[in-house]
């Protein structure tokens, strides 16, 4: 609601809680902060553990021709 629309004495009958209760009241749904971050938390773990798992693999040996083998 804007301010233009609203009265004085429907503001004393209900009283606005704020912004989270005015998008209530117009019927939309509030961002939930708290369930976003806790998704955006464990999405970053799922990334760190992949990238962690690629780096304690052990590397493959690097190619080399037979008869270099012996030389370091």
């Amino acid at each position: 609601m804007s301010k233009t629309n609203r009265s004085v004495i429907g503001e004393i009958l209900v009283p606005s809680n704020g912004v989270r209760d005015e998008a209530r009241r117009r019927g939309q749904k509030p961002k939930d902060h708290i369930t976003e971050n806790s998704r955006q938390v464990k999405a970053l773990q799922r990334e760190n553990r992949a990238r962690k798992q690629e780096t304690m693999q052990p590397k493959p040996e690097p190619f080399k021709l037979e008869r270099f083998k012996g030389v370091p």
